[in-house]
């Protein structure tokens, strides 16, 4: 057993903050296929039947359903997580790494980390 960490290299989503937080949405869609921890081996059996099986699940999706505010700059945002064709209720912990004015067209840009604990057998 040990802590492995990776990453999808492929996804897409929207993330609309309104006024009102509870109004803000969050919408993304993985390309599970495209996971990658830095060891092809493991990553070929995570895709593999033992685990997301990309073959018949060949996307994971979030979708919010409300924020909650934690205090400072930290929020939980629920929503349904789908992947391997089953759909659960998950928390992620987010908390906001900064906030720039700038880049194309002089938007408002954030940049946040999000966390979520999953357990295999779920």
């Amino acid at each position: 057993m040990a802590h492995v960490h990776g990453r999808f290299t492929r996804f897409e989503g929207v993330i609309r903050i309104a006024p009102d937080m509870a109004d803000s949405r969050v919408d993304v869609r993985i390309d599970a296929d495209s996971i990658d921890t830095g060891n092809k081996t493991r990553d070929d059996h995570l895709r593999s039947l033992d685990f997301l099986d990309v073959e018949r699940y060949p996307t994971i999706s979030f979708t919010s359903e409300r924020f909650l505010f934690r205090g400072g700059s930290k929020w939980t945002v629920q929503g349904a997580l789908t992947m391997h064709g089953v759909s659960r209720t998950v928390d992620l912990d987010t908390g906001c790494l900064g906030v720039v004015n700038g880049g194309y067209a002089q938007e408002l840009r954030c940049a946040a980390l999000a966390t979520a604990e999953l357990h295999r057998e779920d």
